[in-house]
């Protein structure tokens, strides 16, 4: 399957934790994957990062897809991931 959405994050940070909350929709479209009864998904993902001094996180996230029963059925998606982020740096910075 295939998911592309767009939504609102915001990093709520203390010392070097990092909370990210997230909501999104998007279109889904199934090819071999799960079975969620619709092209209209949507997205709430919650993310708890260690950020480094070099300003990279590592961290766990979870997250759920679902039609909130927007249709007759609504199967949802369970995710939790182990996550590595980095910044990128383009060009020079005055």
């Amino acid at each position: 399957g295939f998911m592309g959405y767009t939504g609102f994050y915001s990093d709520i940070a203390w010392s070097h934790w990092v909370l990210t909350p997230a909501l999104a929709m998007g279109g889904y479209h199934q090819g071999r994957g799960k079975y969620l009864d619709g092209t209209f998904q949507f997205r709430l993902e919650l993310s708890l990062d260690y950020q480094f001094a070099n300003k990279s996180r590592f961290g766990l996230k979870i997250a759920h897809i679902s039609n909130a029963y927007t249709k007759q059925e609504d199967p949802g998606e369970d995710e939790i991931m182990l996550n590595y982020s980095m910044p990128l740096s383009f060009g020079k910075k005055t």
